[in-house]
């Protein structure tokens, strides 16, 4: 997994920054976005696995995203409550944490400081929690 994290600090410190998410805080799209960053850079393995389980994705085959806005997401079959409990520290408590940890020198991971529905690496380390 180094060599490809490796690859994706080499992308954020290349462009200043990476956006993972514009526009939505809702949980289901940024796992699916972090299951579509993970997929393309071949990271955490088994956490990729996790969050396509929560979301219901087949490895692999089709963009995470897509398949949550289009299919039913494996999260369906649980009640509302639990869905947002499951998501929400499957979010906060392990994807998140990870991509923060993946921050190069300078980085950190979370909203940005001036557009709270930005999520992303960005050069201010003053970013809100994600």
């Amino acid at each position: 997994m180094k060599r490809e994290s490796n690859k994706l600090t080499s992308v954020i410190k290349k462009q200043g920054g990476y956006i993972l998410s514009d526009g939505t805080l809702g949980i289901v799209f940024l796992l699916a976005y972090a299951y579509d960053l993970f997929q393309t850079y071949g990271l955490q393995t088994r956490l990729h696995r996790k969050i396509g389980k929560a979301l219901g994705i087949k490895n692999g085959s089709v963009s995470a995203v897509c398949a949550c806005r289009y299919e039913n997401s494996g999260v369906n079959k649980l009640n509302g409550a639990e869905k947002s409990v499951t998501l929400n520290n499957l979010w906060f408590n392990e994807v998140s944490v990870v991509l923060n940890k993946m921050s190069p020198d300078g980085y950190c991971f979370g909203q940005h400081p001036d557009d709270m529905m930005c999520v992303g690496w960005f050069k201010s380390c003053k970013c809100s929690k994600a």
